[in-house]
């Protein structure tokens, strides 16, 4: 991964997961659900992005996730951290250049998201899905980026003693 040094990424997910006692975990669950129902499609997911596998931490209205994880560039999740992006929504996912050889887009023909951070380190992404291209609202990037700060919130606070 170009985006950052693999050591201090998967430290930084090391440390976020220790607040996490079952996947999906039901606080990030929680988050998905209200992005889901604001955004109104079909799913919503946060995952972790390591050097080796992209997960789902918390995922509502998904197919159910490998437990084990998937390769990281089956991931919309992992383009976005290598574009070192702010977020991105994609009405098609088709036409965008740097998914277009994602395998994902085979399933999901719309998505937005965006990253997430623990400890000042970029460790994966929340994001919305349909499976049909669709046009987003306006606000559905600044919605997303909203969530993925809830996120990042709720990361620190699971993994308080």
């Amino acid at each position: 991964m170009k985006l950052f040094d693999k050591f201090t990424q998967n430290q930084a997910i090391r440390r976020a997961r220790k607040g996490i006692r079952t996947v999906p975990d039901p606080t990030l669950n929680r988050v998905c659900d209200g992005l889901r129902a604001e955004l109104d499609c079909e799913g919503a997911f946060v995952t972790f992005i390591t050097t080796q596998k992209a997960f789902a931490i918390g995922a509502v209205g998904m197919p159910d996730f490998d437990p084990g994880g998937m390769p990281p560039t089956n991931s919309f999740c992992y383009h976005l951290l290598n574009s070192m992006g702010d977020g991105l929504a994609a009405d098609n996912t088709r036409d965008v250049p740097m998914l277009e050889l994602c395998p994902s887009v085979a399933f999901y023909g719309a998505w937005v998201g965006a990253p997430v951070s623990f400890e000042g380190v970029r460790i994966g992404a929340i994001g919305v899905v349909d499976a049909e291209p669709r046009h987003w609202p306006p606000n559905a990037l600044a919605v997303v980026q909203g969530a993925a700060t809830l996120t990042e919130h709720e990361l620190v606070t699971l993994v308080r003693p």
